[in-house]
């Protein structure tokens, strides 16, 4: 049996980042105070069990019951504006860990507000990157469309409409969703449409498809809660794999259904440590009862280049 680890399976960037900087100031000795992130710094469990474990680093979802004797961490995800300016009008030292690219679609938002935009935010209502980047538009100048039904929500009052999308989103939702505001609004207001998509989320579901064609099965490793893992349980389903297995990690995989496929495509959401990767591998060793061959893409070179180039852009 040969396994093939995606290229991008694991950590994206940002979460590398965010991660980093969040083990960089909990091991800070000019200052003692403690640290909470405010909600999970990602949508990993096995992640947010370790920090709090190891490096005594929990969260809390209430920015209004953290005192000044704590610092608080901003997630991944980013917060509202107004939670942050609220925390620091009240002495909180304040650790934003917003991934720089989660920050380019806020500040995309607030610029097509100030221009006289209606914005339209593609994505989950309820997801924390969401919630994040409406806080960067006034109340009733912005929409989020989760289908094409909530286009017929949308009320631009006769304001251009800017599109912009969550990170870990689908291009080709996020097109039709466009195609169906400029057949709304088209010949009323102007539609501008900005791809606010990760370019790693583009990479994942570009190698998704590659391996549903190439492999006979694919497991998919990540937290329940993470939205870009689902996305690539879609894309490999949509791309043709006949075979596909979602796990959050080792514990849930049932080796006997891939007994007797030769090629499995392993593929982890960009908030999936490389550890859970790892014992997810270890336990196709230890059971399938034959060789397997592990073909590891995640330290290729191309990857490396990338994310040295984001350090040197952001930091």
């Amino acid at each position: 049996m040969k396994i093939t680890i995606g290229k991008h399976a694991g950590y994206c960037w940002g979460v590398k980042r965010s991660y980093k900087k969040l083990l960089e100031a909990a091991a800070d000795e000019s200052n003692d105070k403690p640290i909470v992130t405010l909600g999970p710094l990602i949508h990993n469990p096995q992640t947010i069990e370790r920090l709090e474990e190891d490096h005594q680093i929990g969260y809390t979802d209430d920015a209004e019951s953290v005192g000044t004797d704590t610092r608080v961490a901003v997630r991944t995800h980013g917060v509202k504006p107004q939670v942050v300016q609220e925390m620091e009008a009240r002495g909180v030292e304040v650790l934003d860990l917003t991934c720089p690219l989660v920050r380019v679609i806020q500040v995309r938002a607030e610029k097509f507000y100030k221009r006289g935009y209606h914005v339209v935010i593609v994505g989950s209502a309820k997801h924390p990157e969401i919630i994040s980047i409406t806080g960067y538009v006034p109340d009733g100048e912005w929409s989020v469309v989760e289908s094409l039904a909530d286009i017929e929500k949308v009320e631009p009052n006769g304001k251009p409409i800017g599109v912009v999308c969550q990170s870990t989103h689908m291009i080709e939702f996020v097109e039709q969703v466009v195609e169906a505001l400029k057949q709304r609004f088209g010949g009323v207001v102007e539609v501008e449409f900005k791809n606010t998509i990760c370019f790693v989320t583009t990479e994942r579901q570009e190698e998704t498809k590659w391996l549903a064609e190439v492999t006979d099965a694919i497991i998919v490793v990540g937290g329940k809660e993470s939205s870009n893992t689902e996305k690539l349980k879609k894309t490999a389903l949509e791309c043709g794999a006949t075979h596909v297995v979602k796990i959050e990690d080792a514990s849930e995989l049932d080796v006997s259904e891939f007994r007797g496929k030769a090629h499995l495509g392993l593929l982890a959401g960009a908030s999936t440590p490389k550890w859970v990767i790892d014992e997810v591998v270890e336990k196709i060793r230890n059971e399938v009862g034959e060789a397997v061959e592990v073909e590891d893409l995640t330290e290729s070179k191309e990857r490396k280049t990338k994310e040295a180039a984001l350090d040197r852009e952001f930091e």
